[in-house]
């Protein structure tokens, strides 16, 4: 059995956001607003100036969508994409929805790395189309649609930028409902949800777990075997769990319960076959014994 350890930076004090203030000049430029994105052809869009002068937008195609840095450690990679089947998996039923993992959000028509798009570690839009698949997060391709729920795996070296800086570009800019930060050791994560004034508000945990209105599920930890196969991987992972507290499973979790239930209903059919057939030679084995008795 392999156990995949965790990163020994769980204990981190939150960083203080005294003296820094975040706002919009930060990340866009003077004069944008999204209800001026126009299009501009097939595909195509522009935003227009307070002067009236319209700039053209690149497209997907056209933009970054991939920056080539791996991930801190093994546990940020496999909870990103952990999270992201699982979620997947929750909404198995629904089309209406996108989910990606270390994937950039183009946000800006200026195209500063990490000032002007994004990379969140998971985040889900609601109530878009699921196709056609994204290379990256287009804001003005998709209606001026931003994510409805971001999750950071935070990082020794991101702690900072995620509880502060991000924290503000996702309250005040994206408007995203409900942003969680999630650090590694299995015993803390922070979470905020946007109140009535679209200002974050933190996220009361409830047994432990974190609910999501988004997902209509909670966040919280797991300690188990993320490999499922003849050679187990033992990680600590966060996990949604539905509204009854039972755990969302992955789906070579889902697959595996479901051969395990056709073995049994396939053992209990054997087991049916073989009591019948039992049975069936007991009676014919009494009408045999009470033949002879009659004949006698």
């Amino acid at each position: 059995m392999t156990r995949i350890s965790t990163p020994p930076f769980a204990a981190y004090p939150s960083p203080s956001s005294a003296g820094h203030k975040v706002s919009s000049t930060d990340f866009l430029p003077k004069g944008f607003d999204p209800a001026r994105i126009v299009p501009r052809g097939p595909g195509r869009f522009a935003w227009v100036d307070d002067n009236g002068v319209a700039h053209p937008l690149r497209t997907g195609d056209e933009l970054p969508n991939s920056d080539g840095v791996p991930v801190e450690t093994t546990w940020h990679g496999y909870a990103m994409r952990k999270m992201q089947e699982n979620i997947m998996y929750w909404w198995r039923d629904r089309s209406d929805f996108f989910v990606s993992c270390d994937n950039f959000i183009h946000f800006s028509p200026n195209e500063v790395f990490n000032e002007h798009f994004r990379g969140p570690d998971v985040y889900v839009v609601t109530n878009v189309a699921w196709e056609p698949l994204r290379k990256s997060w287009v804001m003005w391709e998709e209606g001026g649609r931003l994510p409805d729920l971001i999750i950071e795996m935070v990082s020794e070296s991101s702690v900072r930028n995620d509880i502060i800086v991000k924290k503000e570009l996702y309250q005040s800019i994206f408007k995203t409902q409900e942003y969680y930060c999630i650090f590694p050791g299995g015993n803390r994560i922070e979470a905020w949800r946007l109140n009535r004034q679209k200002k974050y508000q933190p996220i009361k945990p409830v047994d432990g777990r974190y609910p999501s209105e988004i997902l209509g599920a909670s966040i919280g930890w797991w300690t188990g075997d993320v490999w499922k196969s003849d050679q187990p991987a033992i990680m600590t992972l966060p996990r949604l769990y539905d509204p009854a507290g039972r755990l969302v499973p992955y789906p070579v979790e889902a697959e595996r319960q479901r051969a395990d239930a056709q073995h049994q209903r396939a053992d209990a059919e054997h087991q049916r076959a073989d009591a019948a057939e039992s049975e069936l030679a007991r009676v014919l084995a009494e009408l045999e014994r009470l033949k002879r008795a009659k004949s006698d």
